[in-house]
């Protein structure tokens, strides 16, 4: 029977991988994730950016329909509900989803009927921490008899902010930023007996694993899945800087020369005030060339650069994705805080610059990940000042003041990684392994300046 079920869950797999005409197989991990949480086991899932971590639980709704239908006991109107951090990502899942022909609602969204969502006539419910946690509307559907028949699943998706965003830190004396991320374990008691969670993230050291697990009650044979995150084809270079925002000057003039062919590039900055001053420099800079094609009226939809952050206004946001996601859109440099790093599947984002480093490890390479997902060869640069560096861990400033380790192994031994590092090729590391790379000098200088753009 065992064995029969496992053929089955399988099987099952390709009935709503259809809906996905880009897929053409699974990766190994992503079967291992779904076969374990159809199975209705816990699942803990690291898988780096660009892995496909959202179309683990995309397909669970098709899986359970097609076994519901060969007799396994499986809802027949299967409900997931799927705990974002952000409004950007439940927005961007609608699309995809929709896309694909999966139903799928927002609790966000004022207009949904509660008796629609309890019948299951929306395969994936995405929420808010805060709209499944405190709002007791939304609680007392939960324990409704007919949802509790269809509903199959919680995932929690970027689950590295449970701990980050859900508890506060005593030594800092801060207290929680948003504390029902900590809270969501709660949701537990109030679905059948045996609903499985699925937790989803591209990052986390063993310590933000062990608080996430806590957070959200993950039982202790809960099935870990970890994907190393070190991507080899992104090369680290790093840059001490002053206050003038003369490091752009080579951005700037790559811009006038290539226009809506600039590669595509998102700059991090520590602040909303950083972003509005780096996204000020350029706009005085480029004058003319700040709008494609030439002669086009001066309005935001032609700018070649655009900002995102949590209060810049959801019209200008949706440009600035919109753009991003089309090949050839027109916004090329885009200067974000962290809004636009999570969830966000541009394939051909080309360059990640940090004006100041995050401050851990696991958020850093989550958010240099969102270069290079193609896996083609891909820069990534930060600029710092020494201001820049209060409150970071200490590899992090150990990575900004190394004139001698190999930044890549700094980074990814907060990870206990050091067998994935690269054997071959040291010039294709970062700039301290570079240095010491016995190519021909001329042959490095040509290098540098090709991965830099």
């Amino acid at each position: 029977m065992d064995v029969d079920f496992s053929q089955a869950i399988r099987k099952s797999i390709s009935f709503p991988l259809e809906s996905f005409p880009n897929i053409k197989e699974l990766k190994a991990v992503q079967e291992d994730a779904i076969i374990s949480f159809v199975r209705r086991r816990d699942v803990f899932g690291v898988l780096p950016t660009g892995y496909g971590k959202s179309l683990i639980f995309q397909l669970i709704p098709g899986i359970c329909r097609y076994l519901n239908k060969t007799g396994f006991p499986y809802p027949s109107n299967p409900i997931l509900i799927v705990i974002c951090p952000l409004n950007a990502l439940i927005e961007s899942h609608l699309k995809e989803l929709s896309a694909c022909g999966v139903s799928a609602c927002s609790l966000s969204d004022g207009s949904v009927n509660i008796d629609d969502l309890i019948a299951g006539k929306f395969s994936i419910v995405l929420a808010s921490p805060e709209a499944i946690v405190d709002n007791t509307k939304w609680r007392n559907m939960l324990q409704e008899p007919l949802f509790q028949e269809n509903i199959f699943g919680l995932v929690t998706d970027e689950a590295h902010v449970v701990p980050k965003w859900g508890k506060g830190n005593a030594k800092e004396r801060k207290a929680a930023f948003r504390q029902c991320f900590f809270r969501l374990g709660e949701v537990r008691s109030l679905l059948p007996l045996g609903t499985p969670v699925l937790a989803l993230t591209a990052t986390a050291t063993p310590k933000v694993k062990k608080e996430t697990m806590e957070g959200l009650s993950l039982k202790p044979d809960t099935h870990l899945i970890s994907v190393t995150p070190n991507r080899p084809n992104i090369y680290l270079y790093k840059a001490k800087v002053n206050d003038s925002l003369e490091c752009f000057d080579w951005s700037i003039d790559n811009i006038k020369l290539k226009k809506n062919t600039t590669p595509k590039t998102i700059v991090y900055c520590k602040s909303q005030k950083e972003c509005g001053k780096i996204f000020r420099h350029f706009k005085s800079n480029l004058k003319e060339d700040l709008y494609f094609p030439e002669g086009a009226e001066k309005v935001s939809k032609n700018m070649v650069i655009g900002m995102f952050h949590a209060n810049t206004l959801t019209k200008n946001k949706n440009r600035v994705s919109d753009s991003l996601f089309d090949p050839d859109g027109t916004c090329r440099v885009v200067f974000a805080s962290t809004a636009l790093g999570m969830g966000v599947n541009i394939k051909d984002i080309f360059q990640v610059i940090h004006y100041g480093p995050p401050r851990q490890a696991d958020d850093f390479l989550q958010e240099i990940g969102r270069a290079g997902r193609n896996g083609q060869a891909a820069p990534y640069i930060l600029f710092y000042k020494g201001n820049h560096l209060k409150n970071c861990d200490l590899n992090i400033k150990e990575y900004t003041k190394t004139s001698e380790k190999c930044l890549r192994e700094i980074i990814l031994k907060e990870f206990d990684e050091t067998s994935t590092l690269l054997k071959s090729g040291t010039h294709d590391c970062c700039i301290i392994c570079h240095k010491i790379c016995l190519c021909s000098p001329d042959h490095l200088v040509e290098y540098l300046c090709q991965r830099l753009g």
